[in-house]
């Protein structure tokens, strides 16, 4: 009988070593494969009055995990009144600036490619009616903007918020105009040099 209560120490103390050395690769490995967003843009269009139409752009780094619907909320710029949206799937396009003898890198799209260097734009629109409910009573508030997040920074950037959760938002003051727009961006916010080539960036 101890024999045996010395064999099940023994399996016992052999099982906890090894989900010790296995723990850190575990969690490392899910860190690597949860970093994907490089950044985001969010224009809107008055289609009517208190009426909007809303593009929220994502950039996805495409050596992270691939991209899902991020979670979308319209609420008052206090932070109160809070509602979540579900914005449209638009489209998925590669917009790594390549040399022309290149190929791309987000082959196939929207998938984890391991040692890419490629960007795809991630396009996703949704309309919000201020003038129904329920987002007829944030119009009081003044300010209301639309948020939108995912998880996580990509990890190859050194500006500190490395797998970090992202966040942005579009604000819209409906008490100073009940139809305006916003400006809209001509360029991707992208810079990838090649050797011994002409480079331009336009910011508008």
């Amino acid at each position: 009988m101890l024999k045996n209560n010395n064999n099940m120490l023994k399996l016992l103390n052999k099982s906890v070593l090894t989900f010790i050395l296995i723990l850190p690769f575990l969690f490392s490995s899910q860190k690597a494969e949860a970093t994907h967003v490089m950044g985001a843009d969010i224009t809107y269009k008055c289609v009517d009055s208190l009426k909007f139409e809303f593009t929220i752009t994502y950039y996805r780094w495409c050596a992270g995990v691939g991209f899902s619907t991020p979670q979308t909320f319209i609420e008052c710029s206090d932070g109160t009144k809070t509602r979540s949206i579900t914005p449209t799937f638009v489209s998925i396009k590669e917009i790594t600036p390549v040399c022309a003898t290149a190929s791309g890198e987000c082959v196939p799209s929207n998938t984890r490619i391991t040692g890419a260097e490629g960007i795809e734009q991630h396009t996703y629109k949704v309309t919000v009616d201020f003038n129904n409910a329920p987002y007829s009573n944030m119009v009081s508030c003044g300010k209301v903007r639309l948020r939108t997040g995912q998880c996580c920074r990509n990890s190859n950037i050194n500006t500190g918020a490395a797998n970090a959760q992202f966040q942005t938002f579009a604000e819209i003051d409906l008490s100073q105009s009940h139809c305006n727009s916003s400006p809209a961006l001509t360029s991707e916010p992208i810079a990838i040099l090649c050797c011994n080539q002409p480079f331009f960036f336009n910011n508008g």
